[in-house]
């Protein structure tokens, strides 16, 4: 009866194949994490494109009126009327007493008022960047509205959609770079007003319903002040 042989490595040829593995893993990490963070660009693509659904919904039922950045609404915890309450609620079932429903839940990872587990019981889709992956970060949204274009209280008037000249160009929605606000008035005062966080880059959405990855060089320009011009572009 013939007798099986046995193979057994060597030490130096087990460091060869341990070698060989690390070179390959060091060659495919670089590639999968271009291809995730591709992944996640393209979701939050996906995601401003939901919300332009959303506001052109809205201004198709006021009179063509762009959603205000701010203004007097109903708070869905308690029914009362509040002031200066931030332009996401009115696109989503926040909760009990919201009083518009456009589908969609703007919210912020681990932020306990928009999430799904809270005890005002949301429905709807929530809207996240799936590139901000930081826990309670930002106290509103993962997304910004242009505010020069749509207005807040006391600053900046609302518009309707129909002086928009060029929707084109007319910046309307940006990934979200302010922790503590849920728009932007300027591009680079700081420059943390946007947050470029798609390999150094943000979804912009366009009035026209179109999305646009651009970096922070792409949004500014020489001569402008602290990037108004380019937030007033297309109006």
């Amino acid at each position: 009866m013939r007798k099986m042989q046995t193979f057994r490595f060597t030490l130096l040829e087990l460091l060869i194949v341990i070698s060989v593995i690390a070179i390959l893993c060091s060659l495919l990490l670089p590639a999968l994490s271009k291809a995730k963070h591709k992944v996640e660009g393209t979701a939050c693509t996906n995601n401003c494109k939901q919300i332009s659904l959303a506001l052109n919904q809205y201004s198709g039922d006021f009179d063509d009126w762009l959603l205000p950045g701010t203004f007097p609404y109903i708070a869905y915890w308690s029914g009362v009327s509040s002031a200066n309450r931030p332009w996401f609620e009115a696109l989503g079932n926040f909760g009990p007493y919201s009083q518009l429903d456009y589908g969609i839940r703007i919210c912020s990872l681990g932020n306990n008022y928009y999430s799904i587990n809270n005890t005002y019981h949301p429905t709807g889709a929530r809207i996240l960047c799936p590139s901000q992956k930081v826990d309670n970060l930002f106290s509103y949204s993962d997304y910004a509205i242009n505010q020069r274009l749509f207005g807040i209280i006391g600053t900046y008037s609302t518009h309707k959609i129909t002086q928009i000249t060029q929707p084109s160009i007319a910046k309307v929605v940006f990934d979200n770079g302010r922790t503590n606000d849920h728009g932007v008035s300027y591009i680079s005062d700081p420059a943390a007003y946007i947050s470029f966080r798609h390999d150094n880059k943000t979804n912009v959405l366009y009035a026209d319903g179109h999305v646009n990855m651009k970096s922070f060089q792409d949004l500014t320009s020489l001569g402008s002040h602290n990037g108004v011009t380019e937030l007033l572009e297309g109006f």
